[in-house]
This record gives structure tokens, sequence and C-alpha cells, in this order.
């Protein structure tokens, strides 16, 4: 949601989604965030801009290349996982679109390498070590616990919003 929301305030009314396999629950609630912050901004939802990928990178960037052809192309574009967004800068090589002048983009998950590409890539940030950290500590209260039966554990942690030039400019 942060990562639209974010794209709506820079003026982007046109927002593409790039998603994983639409199956996984993690790329439902990022659907769903992107579906509520084009609500809460007014902007229809479009079927058209939801642009059902995979975790391929060769397969996103098909997909890229076809929904871009599009007569009505949009302004901007999330893309739910960091395999997506490398799909769509290859895209955007391929059809010289330049990043972030003729598109905006935004992705969900960081990479190793992000501060290879030019322009930076505005991403959604998860925190990873904490994930980790509170992971094992509750996978070790559970082995300590021994053979009960225990409520799942469901731990919500906030992802941040880097910004960087990829979707600066509207």
């Amino acid at each position: 949601k942060a990562a639209v929301d974010h794209l709506i305030a820079m003026g982007h009314r046109r927002i593409a989604i790039l998603t994983g396999r639409l199956t996984l629950q993690n790329e439902q609630q990022r659907l769903k965030g992107y579906k509520r912050s084009l609500e809460k901004a007014g902007i229809p939802y479009e079927r058209e801009l939801v642009w059902a990928g995979s975790f391929n990178e060769a397969q996103g960037t098909q997909v890229c290349l076809e929904r871009l052809a599009m007569s009505s192309a949009p302004s901007a574009l999330f893309c739910t996982n960091a395999i997506m967004g490398i799909a769509a800068l290859r895209a955007f090589q391929s059809l010289s679109i330049s990043c972030p002048e003729q598109m905006a983009l935004v992705t969900f998950d960081e990479l190793a390498v992000d501060g290879l590409f030019r322009p930076g890539i505005t991403t959604v940030v998860q925190p990873a070590y904490e994930i980790g950290y509170r992971g094992a500590n509750a996978l070790l209260q559970k082995i300590k616990a021994g053979a009960r039966r225990a409520a799942p554990l469901v731990l919500r942690l906030p992802a941040e919003l880097r910004l960087r030039e990829s979707s600066m400019y509207s």
C-alpha cells in the first residue's frame, strides 16, 4: 500500500502492478494493498493494469514487453517482488523507456545489488534481520515447550519505503 500511495502522491493515476504468482498469499496481500490505495485516492481499478507474472525474470520481462505496448500504457509500475522489478527494468531498456521520466518504478523487496542500478530503485524493504531473529526465537520457544500444541504465532513487522530516483518524477 505504501508503494502505491507514494506513486499516487507523485501524481500518477495509471499505475500498473506486476505480480508474482497470485496463488501465493503474500502476492494476494500486495494486490489487495494496491487496490486499497487506488480506492482511497478515488482512482478506478482497471483489471488490464494487473499484470500477472511469476518469479521467472524472462517471463516477467515478456509480460512487461507485451503490456507496455498497450496504446494506453501506465505512467508507473509497482512490482510486487524484486525479480519482477528486474524484469521490468529489462523491458524498459529493451523498449528505450526512460525511468523515471517516462515510467516510474517501485519494487517490493530489496536486492543486495540495488546500489548498482541507475536510477536508484524506490523499494519497500522488509526488516529481514528482525524477521529472522523473531522467527528463530519463536522456534526456540516452541522447542522448549515440548510436544504441547501452541497457538500459531502471528507477528507483523512494519516495512520501510526507501525513496530513490526511480519514482521521483511525475
